[in-house]
């Protein structure tokens, strides 16, 4: 199934947040995952969808996947 990206991308930071209750704190992270990204038309306007390139595992076609790495830091506020 095919999202949006941005409701990927939150989809994969959201799986980086540990329960509050841990104690755990992520102050930053790197992430490398194949995507299927294309292209649609909805109400005019051009939007991206993502999805985990599930299609190899099922099928054993190999579509056309993008590498794509996410990076996230936490950055104090400046004075």
């Amino acid at each position: 199934m095919y999202a949006e990206l941005s409701d990927t991308l939150i989809a994969v930071v959201e799986a980086l947040t540990p329960p509050a209750a841990s104690g755990v704190h992520i102050t930053e992270a790197e992430i490398d995952l194949p995507l299927e990204i294309s292209g649609a038309e909805y109400q005019g306007k051009l939007i991206f969808l993502a999805s985990p390139p599930h299609t190899i595992w099922k099928s054993g076609v190999l579509p056309h996947i993008h590498r794509s790495t996410l990076r996230i830091e936490l950055e104090e506020a400046g004075e």
